[in-house]
C-alpha cells in the first residue's frame, strides 16, 4: 500500500471507493475532507479497493493524523467483502506521522487511548416520554416544519448556536463548515429542513447529509421560543422519518456534550463506539515546540 498526497490522488477512483464502501459515511470523500482538513493524503493499494483517508496538520515541521471538526472518525474503506488492512497497520502510520491523535471507526490495534460513542437510529428503540411530550407540543404550536430553500438563513442560526455552545470554534472553523455545506449542497446529497411561524418567517432549521446507507444530522439551531416548543425534537424527529422514507439509519452525528447525548437518547438513539488514538514519537524538544505550536495556533 502507498502514502498518496492529494494533489497525486485518482479523486475519482478514490470517491468511487467511498461510495461503495457499505456503511461508509462521506467523511473520507475528497469534498468533504477538501472542505474541513488542514491537508490530507490517503494510504490505499494499487487498485483503489482498500485504504483510508488520513487528514493531518504540520506543526513545527511535524506531520500529526488528526481528526478534523464536523468530522467523527476515520474509517477503514474497501470494495472487497471484508476489510483487509495491513496487520502493521499502527507501524506503517507511525513511521510517517511521528504525532497523531484521531479517531477510527474501527479497532485497528488494542493500544487505543479510549473508547468514544455516538447515536445511530435504525427504528429499534422508541422515543421516551419527554421526547414525545416535546413533539406534542410543537404539533400544538403555531410552528411547522417543511424542506427550506433558506440555506444561508439557516447557516446563520447554526453560527449563533455553534458559538454560544461551542466557544473554542474559530473564524477558521466556521469558515471550514460554510465550505462543506456548500460543497455538500454542490454534491446533491445536503437535506435542508426549516422551522418557520405562522407568519411563514423563518425561525430555525437542520442540515442533514445524505449517505449511501445512512442520513447524517450535521448541525441544527432554531430560536429559543421555537425550542421551548420543542422544535429541535420535531427537526429530529423530521429527519428520522426522511430517513424512514429512504430506508436508511439516522446518524445523530454523536456528541460528547452529555446533554446533547441525552437529547439524542431520549428521542430514539443508542450508542456505537468508535475508538481513539494518540502518540507523539518526536523528540523532546520538538514534542515541546509542537504542543506549543498548537496551542497557540488554536
Amino acid at each position: 500500500m502507498n502514502i498518496i498526497e492529494r494533489e497525486h490522488i485518482d479523486i475519482k477512483r478514490w470517491n468511487k471507493l467511498v461510495v461503495g464502501t457499505p456503511g461508509a459515511t462521506l467523511f473520507s470523500h475528497s469534498s468533504y475532507l477538501d472542505s474541513v482538513a488542514e491537508n490530507w493524503c490517503v494510504l490505499v493499494d494499487d487498485d483503489y479497493s482498500n485504504g483510508i483517508a488520513l487528514p493531518y496538520s504540520i506543526r513545527i515541521g511535524v506531520k500529526g493524523i488528526y481528526t478534523p471538526k464536523f468530522s467523527r472518525y476515520l474509517e477503514w474503506l474497501h470494495l472487497t467483502e471484508e476489510k483487509k488492512y495491513p496487520s502493521d497497520l499502527l507501524e506503517q502510520l507511525q513511521f510517517t506521522f511521528k504525532v497523531a491523535s484521531f479517531s477510527s471507526a474501527f479497532m485497528f490495534h488494542e493500544n487505543f487511548k479510549a473508547v468514544h460513542v455516538y447515536q445511530i437510529n435504525d427504528g429499534l428503540k422508541d422515543y421516551n416520554k419527554l421526547s414525545n411530550r416535546m413533539l406534542k407540543k410543537f404539533t400544538n404550536s403555531s410552528f411547522y416544519i417543511e424542506e427550506s430553500d433558506q440555506l444561508n438563513q439557516i447557516i446563520d442560526f447554526i453560527h449563533t448556536n455553534l458559538s454560544q455552545k461551542v466557544p473554542d470554534l474559530s473564524d477558521t472553523d466556521f469558515s471550514r463548515f460554510n465550505k462543506l455545506v456548500v460543497s455538500m449542497n454542490s454534491l446533491g446529497v445536503l437535506k435542508v429542513m426549516g422551522v418557520y411561524d405562522e407568519s411563514k418567517s423563518l425561525v430555525g432549521g437542520a442540515l442533514f447529509i445524505e449517505q449511501n446507507n445512512s442520513l447524517l444530522y450535521l448541525k441544527g439551531a432554531c430560536i429559543q421560543k421555537a425550542q421551548n416548543d420543542g422544535a429541535m425534537y420535531a427537526l429530529i424527529d423530521a429527519g428520522i422519518k426522511y430517513a424512514k422514507d429512504l430506508n436508511k439509519i439516522f446518524d445523530y452525528g454523536g456528541s460528547r456534550i452529555p446533554g446533547v447525548r441525552q437529547f439524542f437518547m431520549n428521542i430514539g438513539g443508542y450508542d456505537k463506539k468508535y475508538f481513539q488514538y494518540q502518540w507523539n514519537n518526536s523528540s523532546i524538544p520538538v514534542k515541546t515546540a509542537y504542543y506549543v505550536k498548537k496551542i497557540l495556533s488554536k
